[in-house]
């Protein structure tokens, strides 16, 4: 995948780690490729990690 949320990397592991340590600042992403523009790719990484953060 080119940004969060569409290619295979599984990203729960991460989460579940940094819940289980009570992490609450930041974290960041990168999108290497803009093709679907910036606004769409914010739109979709940002979705998919709530998501993802939701459901652990």
């Amino acid at each position: 995948g080119k940004h969060p949320g569409t290619g295979d990397w599984d990203f729960k592991p991460v989460f579940r780690v940094l819940a289980a340590r009570g992490y609450t600042g930041w974290i960041s992403m990168e999108a290497f490729d803009f093709t679907a523009g910036a606004e769409r790719i914010a739109d979709d990484s940002l979705r998919y990690l709530e998501a993802e953060i939701k459901n652990l």
